[in-house]
């Protein structure tokens, strides 16, 4: 079971850490050109990634988030499962729709389960 501090935290890693795009080296969403989540969303945007942890779920599932607050929202889809280091982990795509900025935001990222039970952002 995923703790819920541990949760918030790494959504918030997701966003600091990563944002991939078509044919660009890893970059960070924060910044000049980039965006800020609140707390709240960084929350809801945790949960719905979750729950494409369980084991049971099938890639192509997808998680909705929104907040009706910030107006912001979006999806998380399961792209892939794979196995590092007998870790099993999940590639998984982030749409985000941020209120007041055009387009949506994409970011890939893979995580693995650790063995004191939560997911690590992992290369």
């Amino acid at each position: 079971m995923i703790k819920f501090k541990s949760l918030a935290l790494s959504a918030a890693v997701l966003l600091a850490a990563a944002a991939v795009a078509p044919a660009r080296s890893q970059i960070s969403p924060l910044g000049p050109d980039g965006f800020a989540l609140p707390r709240s969303d960084l929350t809801l945007l945790g949960a719905a990634e979750a729950k494409l942890y369980d084991p049971a779920t099938k890639v192509g599932a997808t998680q909705r988030w929104s907040n009706p607050d910030t107006e912001d929202g979006g999806t998380v889809t399961l792209i892939s499962t794979f196995e590092r280091d007998g870790m099993a982990c999940r590639r998984l795509a982030h749409n985000i729709k941020v209120h007041g900025l055009k387009g949506e935001r994409q970011f890939v990222i893979s995580r693995c389960h650790q063995p004191d039970g939560s997911w690590k952002i992992v290369p």
